[in-house]
């Protein structure tokens, strides 16, 4: 059996196996998809900012969101 064969089994499995599913079943598995890639986007995002920050000591030092908070009232 050649790779290409092999893919084709693979793929027609998966979708007689997706048809089977009930709707409620796919909604489930396509939100957690979802899910996981908003979740890995936004934590390369936070990594890549974060990097920025790190090479950029002169915007760190103009932009630090604490000096704009308003003093705790008692």
């Amino acid at each position: 059996m050649n790779s290409e064969q092999l893919a084709y089994n693979v793929l027609s499995r998966i979708t007689l196996t997706w048809a089977a599913l009930t709707i409620e079943a796919r909604l489930l598995i396509a939100i957690a998809l979802a899910a996981i890639g908003v979740a890995f986007r936004s934590s390369r995002r936070r990594a890549q900012l974060h990097r920025q920050r790190e090479l950029d000591p002169i915007k760190r030092v103009i932009y630090n969101p604490k000096q704009f908070r308003h003093p705790r009232q008692r």
